[in-house]
């Protein structure tokens, strides 16, 4: 029996990736952080203590608490999530 999360989030639910889960999101995060030099570990798509620990690396070194899971926080500060906000509306000021 498996106890792993498949992780398919849109980016304005904000998800919360933590040990356990697995999926693209989590292969993300170990991309970017393997980029960024915390993480060395194979970008597998599962969330391990390795990918913890890289997090709370991160954490610390944004000056977050470091807990080891990759919030909202710790996700906007790595690029992988985005707010997207509705376009300004255009005002025509001129009569037609």
């Amino acid at each position: 029996m498996s106890t792993s999360t498949e992780t398919s989030f849109p980016n304005e639910l904000m998800p919360n990736l933590f040990i356990g889960m697995t999926g693209s999101d989590v292969e993300k995060l170990q991309q970017k952080l393997q980029e960024l030099g915390f993480y060395s570990g194979p970008i597998d798509g599962l969330f391990g203590q390795g990918v913890e620990q890289a997090v709370k690396d991160y954490e610390d070194s944004e000056g977050l608490a470091p807990d080891g899971v990759a919030g909202v926080f710790v996700l906007q500060a790595l690029g992988l999530l985005t707010i997207e906000r509705d376009p300004e509306p255009e005002i025509n000021l001129s009569e037609p």
